[in-house]
């Protein structure tokens, strides 16, 4: 019993070394401004940045920091607190398809198409990010932002064509 509990003491100090080795290589969390922003959305992106603060290596709390900076088109340090939490917990599809998506939000669809590929590594089954890799949606993006709208519609529009050209171009390589 006491061997047992040794073995678990040392696993334990091992984790939490590996743990503080990891964070002091991550990308610190963003400086926020929130000089321009409502009272309710002040209140609410201090709180989830508090909880980040206390918790910056807690995919969750980092990543729910990055959630509210999103849902408040703070997206470039959205992009900061969902690149930490995939780090911290890269077997997590949410972060890094959040990330992806910021990105592309960003207009870095080379970046986004990369993540989203990354995305697709850990659920293949998941539709929209699927979606935001598909021709000519993909080429439009990249080429001419302005043509997004048509293209996007084609594609809800016919859906499994879309898809069977996508498996057959994987296929090609």
């Amino acid at each position: 019993m006491l061997a047992g509990r040794n073995a678990l003491v040392v696993v334990t100090m091992l984790w939490s070394a590996a743990i503080n080795a990891h964070a002091a290589t991550l990308q610190p969390l963003p400086k926020l401004d929130l000089s321009n922003t409502f009272p309710g959305v002040n209140a609410q992106i201090r709180e989830a940045n508090a909880a980040a603060q206390a918790r910056p290596c807690d995919p969750n709390a980092v990543g729910k920091l990055g959630m509210v900076l999103d849902a408040y088109q703070q997206y470039a340090a959205a992009e900061i607190c969902y690149h930490r939490a995939n780090l911290l917990s890269p077997l997590n599809f949410s972060w890094a398809y959040d990330r992806a998506y910021v990105e592309m939000k960003l207009g870095r669809y080379r970046d986004a198409s990369a993540e989203f590929q990354a995305a697709l590594k850990l659920r293949p089954d998941y539709l929209p990010a699927t979606l935001n890799l598909m021709p000519p949606f993909d080429r439009a993006v990249a080429r001419e932002p302005g043509t997004v709208r048509g293209n996007h519609t084609q594609i809800f529009r016919e859906p499994r064509s879309i898809l069977r050209t996508r498996a057959g171009r994987d296929a090609a390589g």
